[in-house]
């Protein structure tokens, strides 16, 4: 994708990114579930050890808006 701000070109910016990404699924995976038996596949998913695809997109967005706008919580008026 071409993007009209020159940071976001910066081989380093995706490289950053990746390695966030990274980073915050070994979190995930070295939680610990020791002495967790799980009889069917689908009860993997409530050890919550992994990222979702709206995790994700909300981080890359994050990132190409130049800040965490989503940390604060919304405000009231």
């Amino acid at each position: 994708m071409k993007f009209k701000s020159s940071k976001l070109n910066d081989q380093n910016f995706y490289s950053e990114m990746f390695k966030e990404i990274r980073d915050k699924q070994t979190v995930l995976k070295n939680s610990y579930i020791e002495n967790t038996q799980v009889a069917r596949p689908k009860e993997v998913l409530k050890l919550a050890r992994h990222l979702t695809s709206q995790d994700l997109q909300v981080f890359v967005l994050n990132r190409l808006v130049g800040g965490d706008i989503f940390s604060k919580g919304t405000q009231s008026h």
